[in-house]
């Protein structure tokens, strides 16, 4: 039986005609264009100098969590967080989004310039959220790291007349 084995494998093998030409097969990426806002937000710290962070857009929030207490279920809660890019280039933001579709933020789409300030928008919807609720906004930007997380927090009590 161990001699069937051998020599049933031996055969497979002679047989099997592989081409390994296809491990040496080079699959080709299409980089950002070099300066392109793609490529300075994929990668802030290579458009500027390697090591270099000093001179990179930088977010400086009046505060990253805001606490928004008690609300009413079914309350739309309308939130700003103000912004200021204390870095050295204008700041370029590509997204911001939460973790569900019951949180929508807007940001700005033209570059901040340095020293100046912006807002990203939320609005948070309640309805059928009741409880404690803390919503990420996670914002890419040409910053570093380049994705900066703000947040949301309520207690949302259950509508009784509903």
């Amino acid at each position: 039986m161990k001699y069937i084995l051998i020599i049933s494998a031996t055969v497979i093998l002679t047989l099997c005609k592989c081409n390994n030409s296809d491990a040496d097969e080079v699959v080709s990426v299409q980089a950002p264009k070099p300066g392109s806002i793609d490529e300075i937000i994929r990668n802030p710290a290579d458009a500027v100098k390697e090591g270099d962070t000093n001179r990179l857009a930088k977010f400086q929030f009046d505060s990253v969590l805001i606490r928004r207490g008690k609300i009413t279920e079914g309350t739309k809660v309308h939130q700003q967080f103000h912004f200021k890019n204390i870095g050295k280039v204008p700041l370029l933001i590509s997204s911001a989004r939460s973790n569900c579709g019951c949180t929508i933020p807007t940001f700005p789409k033209n570059a901040i310039p340095a020293g100046d300030t912006g807002t990203i928008n939320v609005v948070f919807d309640t309805e059928d959220k009741p409880g404690y609720q803390k919503k990420p906004i996670r914002i890419k930007a040409n910053t570093f790291p380049s994705q900066t997380t703000v947040f949301l927090q309520c207690e949302v009590i259950k509508n009784k007349t509903k």
